[in-house]
């Protein structure tokens, strides 16, 4: 089957939170869960799609279905003595639907983000891997960081909006 790779735009909105929803729900999250994020998450896209923060690409297959996506944003960063770049990539929203996998879709999405990185001069790219994406990541070159969080409780006054 042949398959076209095309940059995101604005009217892809609805395609990039359903694919975000999907790949939530297959991690185990609760459809409520998912649900409560659309609204944010098409809020995200469309911010970050305008001011060119966001980019991404979603492949076609022959009858103009998109059957596959992926993106990054592209962040404002702190230099520092690891380096001096200004701008980090974090990729994520790597999705291909399920009847489309094991045919090298996110291999090639993957390879579109790091390409375009490349021709950005950006040097330092990050994501956080499903259990299915690791050994795909793997054998790309990406590499387990020091990254740790934690996740505050939610103030009251924001928990009533």
């Amino acid at each position: 089957m042949a398959y076209r790779i095309r940059a995101v735009t604005l009217q892809d909105i609805e395609i990039l939170v359903a694919q975000r929803s999907a790949s939530l729900l297959e991690r185990g999250h609760a459809p409520a869960d998912v649900r409560r994020v659309e609204g944010s998450a098409r809020g995200w896209f469309t911010d970050h799609l305008q001011d060119g923060t966001f980019v991404g690409w979603l492949v076609e297959a022959g009858d103009d279905q998109i059957v596959a996506g992926a993106g990054m944003w592209l962040m404002d960063w702190l230099p520092s003595v690891s380096s001096i770049e200004r701008t980090r990539a974090h990729i994520f929203n790597v999705y291909t639907e399920p009847a489309y996998r094991r045919q090298g879709l996110a291999r090639k999405l993957m390879q579109q983000c790091l390409d375009e990185c490349s021709a950005r001069g950006i040097t330092i790219v990050s994501l956080h891997a499903s259990e299915t994406g690791k050994l795909l990541y793997d054998t790309m070159g990406f590499q387990p960081s020091s990254e740790m969080r934690i996740k505050l409780p939610v103030a009251a006054e924001q928990a009533e909006k």
